[in-house]
């Protein structure tokens, strides 16, 4: 195993203190101890390679099978419970996993056996890993084999998520938790998909027969964006139990950060009607969410349950509440048709179709259908919980975890990963007449502000377009490339008949390399084309502040989430409005260019000019919704 620094600076850590420079390839233990090396990856600062790896990798073995997960960890996180469902049940089926954490952790909640896994170093190398988490956390497994677990509620998660198409790209097997996504993904996706339900929590094993009360109450509960259609599960409610008739029925919401039919902190502020009550957790200032105990109870105390999304990927509290004995009634489509049975649960046909937001569109509930089955339910309750309950036995015994968890094994322990050869990416664009010309917008702007014969400045080199094509147009052209780089560079010099002027040098210190070369005359120009998408931000931002007492045109191109292939792995496919994110405290103006937006160009203008702007919230359903603060 090797690692390499990628912060872009040099890093001092470890007991005994280790160095590690940038761009240099570290073996391990030789350079590096195996404890330092795992550290160094779990802080996020090192790149791990397994090239020639001869030690063996753990994978079947006498104990069971060995596999290194990550994921997010936290409680009312949907991927992250599901994800702590998902790696107890594995084990107590016989597999030995060791985790940790990616997207995010919050330990307040957790089971004390997986706050403990998180904090165990990582005790050799595996084999296999599988990261259960959104695609663009998939690159962040360390395996050789690599497994993605997710999943989309809509139907054409390109729309607004375009670059998954890349993310999902370096993983040998997809893993989704029903056939709606696998429909989903497989309209991009190359590597092989299969299906595998999410585990619910054991607590919620709690098969209960209700017992009649004077009152009956509704519930239903998650994040209510929405996509979750509180607000016509409230409209819906007031329509079928008018106030006046029915005033002993109830309609109770548990949501979190609030979260109720729009965007973050927009809870209806009077709803006029009593029976009608809405739980908001995880506040700005209540952090905490219910416990999955609390939420147990919660159900155990209530009626029946409405779930009347637009679109899930799977589903899961109506499989909570089910495994309670709740009557459940539930939209009959996408991630969970699988839930659907008769002759234990209440499922709800398609009323009619709307633009999703997300892509594609949502499957609204059939109101008339909806209603009748409400009304039935109050006026047969007792038939309603009694079916309810042997469904919530049915569904322990067939659809619980452990089943879950022994698919998802089936699928692990099936694979034969040292036979597996992922796709290779594409290695960028190679130097020919029709990639130059894709390229005209941006060497007529280096016209524009650079005019011929320059000199200028290449950092970086890419993949030889712009020192070729700006060669070729009359300029004399230098280029700073990175060492490991410099062969590739002379070659592809070489192939075009060209004799290049490289200097390999660390790019973070350009502006003193150039100082020191004096066969580099003051330069007119800087050029950087196919290259900063390779690079993490800290170092991209070093090299600009360099750049900039160097010169005061600096042209950059980037091909963006809208590039056809995979550029090359490790490339981070970014649009625009990410590109300026990973770039504050530059001016850069920038613009899409080329078929399709696949490149953009920036120019490179001067550090601390940007206005100040107030960048917390969250994206919900395709929307952002900027945090809102309360004053104290």
């Amino acid at each position: 195993m090797r690692i390499r620094n990628i912060t872009g600076i040099v890093q001092i850590y470890g007991q005994p203190s280790v160095r590690l420079n940038t761009d240099l390839w570290y073996n391990v233990p030789e350079d590096v101890s195996e404890a330092n090396a795992w550290l160094a990856h779990k802080l996020r600062f090192v790149q791990l390679d397994f090239t020639g790896e001869e030690r063996e990798m753990l994978w079947r073995e006498s104990d069971g099978t060995h596999l290194h997960w990550m994921s997010p960890f936290s409680l009312g996180d949907g991927y992250a419970t599901a994800a702590e469902n998902m790696v107890h049940a594995l084990m107590r089926r016989g597999m030995k996993l060791y985790i940790e954490q990616c997207w995010f952790v919050s330990r307040q909640g957790l089971l004390p056996e997986t706050v403990r896994m998180l904090a165990e170093p990582m005790p050799g190398i595996c084999r296999v890993g599988l990261c259960m988490a959104t695609p663009g956390e998939f690159k962040k497994l360390p395996t050789p084999y690599r497994i993605g677990l997710t999943m989309y509620e809509a139907d054409d998660p390109l729309v607004i998520h375009p670059e998954w198409k890349h993310d999902c790209a370096v993983v040998d097997l997809l893993v989704v938790p029903s056939e709606y996504c696998q429909e989903v993904f497989s309209r991009f996706v190359k590597a092989p998909i299969q299906v595998a339900p999410l585990a619910v929590n054991p607590v919620y094993y709690a098969p209960t027969e209700r017992k009649r009360k004077e009152t009956f109450t509704f519930v239903t509960y998650g994040t209510l964006s929405g996509r979750k259609a509180p607000l016509e599960t409230m409209e819906l409610f007031k329509k079928v139990f008018p106030r006046e008739s029915y005033p002993h029925v109830r309609l109770a919401f548990k949501t979190r950060l609030g979260c109720f039919g729009w965007g973050q902190n927009q809870l209806p502020q009077k709803i006029n009607d009593p029976r009608i009550t809405i739980h908001n957790t995880a506040t700005p200032i209540n952090h905490t969410d219910w416990s999955p105990e609390r939420m147990r109870d919660w159900l155990l105390d209530a009626d029946a349950m409405l779930f009347l999304s637009k679109g899930e990927g799977f589903g899961m509290p109506p499989r909570e509440a089910m495994m309670t004995g709740l009557p459940v009634i539930f939209s009959n489509h996408t991630g969970m048709t699988s839930l659907a049975n008769d002759k234990y649960n209440w499922p709800v046909p398609v009323g009619r179709e709307e633009k999703s937001p997300l892509g594609g569109n949502w499957r609204l509930f059939d109101e008339d259908y909806t209603a009748d089955v409400m009304k039935w339910m109050v006026d047969h309750r007792e038939e309603a919980y009694h079916r309810a309950y042997l469904g919530g036995k049915w569904f322990v015994a067939h659809q619980g975890a452990d089943a879950a968890g022994e698919i998802l094994k089936g699928i692990i322990e099936g694979l034969h990963p040292e036979r597996a050869m992922r796709p290779k990416p594409a290695h960028g664009e190679a130097v020919t007449t029709t990639n130059i010309a894709a390229h005209q917008a941006f060497y007529q702007k280096v016209r524009e502000l650079i005019p011929p014969p320059g000199p200028i400045l290449d950092v970086g080199f890419g993949d030889g377009l712009a020192y070729v094509a700006l060669t070729k147009m009359g300029y004399t052209v230098y280029a700073a490339v990175k060492p490991r780089d410099f062969d590739a560079a002379e070659a592809t010099l070489k192939r075009e008949g060209i004799t290049g002027m490289l200097y390999p040098c660390d790019l973070s210190k350009l502006d003193d390399t150039v100082r020191r070369h004096l066969e580099i005359p003051p330069v007119k120009g800087i050029v950087s084309q196919a290259y900063l998408q390779v690079l993490p931000d800290q170092e991209i931002k070093q090299i600009f502040r360099g750049l900039l007492s160097i010169s005061k045109v600096i042209l950059f191109s980037v091909p963006t989430v809208y590039y056809p292939t995979l550029y090359r792995e490790g490339s981070r496919m970014m649009r625009l409005g990410e590109w300026r994110d990973r770039l504050i405290g530059f001016a850069i103006p920038m613009k899409y260019y080329g078929e399709d937006k696949q490149y953009l160009w920036g120019q490179v203008l001067e550090m601390g000019t940007l206005p100040k702007t107030e960048r917390e919230g969250r994206m919900q359903d395709g929307v952002w919704h900027p945090l809102q603060r309360t004053e104290a």
